[in-house]
């Protein structure tokens, strides 16, 4: 969908193509048209839609029970390895901005807010994936789910720090 949102953008002309050579390889640059910049802020003016969640993983859990106890671990081996495919790619952006050279590096104020967004959600899923596993549902008998439920009620998270959480402190001077 990457690819052909920008041919559609150009149809209904809100933005312009121009084709580059780079070397041997040809390339499209988009640039946005008066009425492209026009549609952009009237869509910016208007408040973003809440975060819809789609998260396969998450319903196999739920539904885990009706099938084998390894199928629970597959599902959540699989959310960890999303997250830290996901970070991968994060540390390579993370090179290029904060040695200066990031695509749009002068635009790094707001991408650092949506790159803080999406490596804590990929930190997030790899913890509670990783705590799932630990604490196996498969296992109700303990008497730890009831625990969780307690956690919510008194407020914050319920899911417990990771205990080797690494924090960069911001440069005081």
């Amino acid at each position: 969908m990457v690819y052909q949102e920008p041919k559609q953008l150009a149809r209904l002309g809100l933005v312009q193509a121009r084709t580059e050579t780079s070397g041997r390889r040809a390339r499209t640059r988009y640039s946005i048209t008066p009425a492209g910049l026009t549609l952009l802020h009237a869509w910016l003016a208007e408040p973003g839609a809440p975060p819809a969640m789609q998260f396969e993983g998450l319903l196999k859990v739920l539904l885990a029970d009706t099938s084998q106890p390894d199928t629970l671990n597959a599902s959540l081996t699989e959310a960890i390895k999303w997250a830290d495919g996901l970070q991968d790619v994060g540390r390579l952006v993370a090179t290029e901005y904060a040695a200066g050279r990031g695509p749009f590096q002068e635009r790094a104020r707001l991408v650092a807010l949506a790159f803080v967004f999406l490596w804590d959600y990929a930190e997030f899923v790899r913890r509670w994936a990783t705590w799932a596993e630990q604490h196996d549902g498969a296992h109700p008998a303990t008497g730890q789910h009831e625990n969780v439920f307690r956690q919510a009620l008194l407020g914050g998270p319920v899911l417990p720090p990771d205990p080797d959480h690494r924090r960069i402190e911001p440069d005081s001077g």
